[in-house]
């Protein structure tokens, strides 16, 4: 009589490969001379998401000729995985419910096979049962649907064709109903857990992300002292450093109260006047390119609207560094470096050009993008990244909280500014009395706004300013 098992797999595949090419053209005219060479960057781009691929015998049939004694009988069926998660999958297999008797596919007949209650061999299988084994020769108990059995797995990075053979065993006599018994097992693969990164999975600016940013814990507001160690502690402020792949420079990266993730240095970045930045290092965006200018020289002469162009300048060594944020200093800790000053054109990564026109706007006078790294912006004047929600929604600080802004966690610095004060030439302002940071959001005709002002005694949300001047930036991320 003809007595099988039948068992079922259920999985989805689902997979893509997305490819994002930017072609780079260049036309030439002219003599050319052979010794001269141009280059441009073409970023490419592939999106390999998760795939995880399960394949087994639709059915295992054991076909019986029982005595009265007891027939015993096996049969295997190869389950094979595949998947390219890095943290590899588990293999599960369970009865498809609670019942892991084999019942007569007439409902009628009252006959079961049941599965064998504890560890059993060929020599001692119980008659009318049946059960499963992972070396052909032990069996097991199936596994009901809320307990699924672990037969496999591995959490050391991507498999290709993994197969496990699982051997279904039953013993039948002479008292059972002829006819077929049928129960369904599922083989389920799960792909493990890929955990996001936090601080400590990254090295480079370009490296930030949402997800990151997101898994290090949000401080609490009173919360001053830093951390470089993964925490869940409120009471500590998470810190790494992080280096620009740009130019190698390092920073010291915080999460802060409002929940971003700040640099809590200034920008240091210095063009040399040949370098194109593009959207795989720069926040740049839809395929815009940026050849910045290099250094501006001491003396010259910026315009007040900005009309000559993107401009920055480099502190002189007696400014380099702001002790205790107030005292310039020709050496200091990473916290103290100055930065450098940038004009908002330059800050914009061309936003406006030589004429004076504005280029690149998302929407309502914002700078769409800016010469921040890969994943960090510009603040805006208002909203979730702005300095002013960091500041008086995330804090409550009072405007006359110069003193606060300068220590753990902000570490501002009374940087000063670059350019020209009341017509005359450019130069260093402020050193040690104040300090300017630049937004993306345009205040009006000559003016950029919200420049976010800290003086020692008080500090301005909406502080208007010159295109032309240069200022500090700082970056949150993206």
């Amino acid at each position: 009589m003809k007595q099988p098992a039948v068992f079922r797999r259920s999985y989805l595949i689902r997979s893509f490969i997305a490819v994002s090419c930017f072609a780079v053209a260049a036309l030439l005219s002219g003599v050319v001379d052979p010794v001269a060479a141009i280059s441009e960057n073409t970023l490419l781009e592939l999106d390999i998401p998760n795939v995880l691929a399960l394949t087994a015998d639709s059915s295992v049939e054991m076909n019986f000729t029982p005595t009265p004694g007891g027939t015993f009988m096996k049969k295997s069926t190869n389950v094979t995985v595949t998947t390219n998660n890095m943290t590899g999958y588990v293999l599960q297999v369970a009865d498809q419910d609670s019942n892991t008797d084999l019942s007569h596919l007439l409902p009628t007949v009252s006959h079961r096979i049941q599965s064998i209650s504890s560890n059993a061999t060929e020599s001692n299988f119980p008659t009318n049962s049946w059960g499963l084994s992972l070396d052909q020769t032990n069996f097991q108990a199936i596994p009901l649907n809320a307990n699924p059995l672990t037969i496999a797995g591995t959490a050391t990075g991507p498999v290709a064709g993994e197969r496990k053979t699982v051997t279904f065993g039953a013993k039948v006599n002479a008292d059972l109903t002829s006819g077929t018994y049928h129960d369904t097992v599922v083989f389920t693969a799960i792909a493990n857990y890929v955990p996001t990164p936090t601080f400590s999975g990254i090295t480079t600016m370009q490296q930030m992300t949402t997800g990151i940013c997101n898994a290090e814990t949000k401080p609490t507001k009173e919360a001053t002292q830093s951390t470089t160690d993964h925490t869940e502690d409120t009471n500590l402020v998470p810190e790494t450093t992080l280096t620009d792949t740009r130019d190698g420079k390092s920073y010291i990266i915080r999460k802060l109260a409002d929940g971003n993730c700040w640099m809590s240095q200034n920008l240091a970045l210095s063009p040399d006047g040949n370098t194109t930045y593009t959207e795989a290092d720069t926040d740049l965006h839809d395929g815009r390119t940026f050849t910045a200018p290099a250094e501006a020289e001491d003396g010259s002469e910026w315009s007040l609207n900005g009309s000559d162009g993107p401009g920055y300048a480099i502190p002189y060594p007696g400014i380099a560094y702001i002790q205790n944020g107030t005292t310039p200093s020709s050496t200091g800790q990473p916290l103290e470096a100055t930065g450098n000053f940038y004009n908002w054109p330059m800050a914009t990564a061309g936003a406006r050009d030589v004429n004076g026109n504005n280029l690149i706007y998302a929407n309502s006078g914002e700078a769409a993008d800016s010469i921040c790294p890969k994943g960090w912006r510009l603040p805006p004047a208002d909203g979730d990244k702005s300095y002013k929600n960091l500041l008086v929604s995330s804090y409550n600080l009072p405007t006359n909280s110069g003193a606060a802004l300068l220590a753990s966690p902000f570490n501002f610095l009374f940087a000063g500014w670059f350019g020209s004060e009341n017509n005359d030439s450019n130069d260093y302002h402020d050193q040690g009395s104040g300090g300017v940071l630049i937004a993306s959001t345009i205040h009006s005709g000559m003016n950029a706004s919200a420049n976010t002002i800290f003086i020692e005694e008080f500090f301005s949300n909406q502080w208007a300013a010159p295109f032309g001047r240069g200022f500090s930036v700082r970056c949150v991320a993206r």
